[in-house]
């Protein structure tokens, strides 16, 4: 099943952006739209709140771009 597409097209971009980089989404209730998680899954991985109405849209969507490519957790191959 697929995934509802956020509102927001700037914040969609980022969660299609993530999911293109292996991390995985969960759609939650409450707050926040979802949450994002590395695509390692071990505990201390990076977990991103994806927020369903913020005030700035365009500045959390360029937050979450940034803390994705900045994860500390990237693989970096063998």
């Amino acid at each position: 099943m697929a995934r509802p597409v956020h509102p927001d097209k700037d914040i969609e971009a980022v969660v299609s952006f993530a999911e293109a980089e292996g991390w995985r989404v969960e759609i939650s209730n409450g707050h926040a739209w979802g949450r994002l998680y590395y695509p390692g899954g071990r505990p201390g991985d990076c977990i991103l709140s994806v927020w369903s109405t913020p005030a700035d849209p365009f500045g959390h969507a360029r937050q979450l771009r940034r803390r994705i490519n900045a994860c500390a957790h990237q693989w970096s191959g063998p």
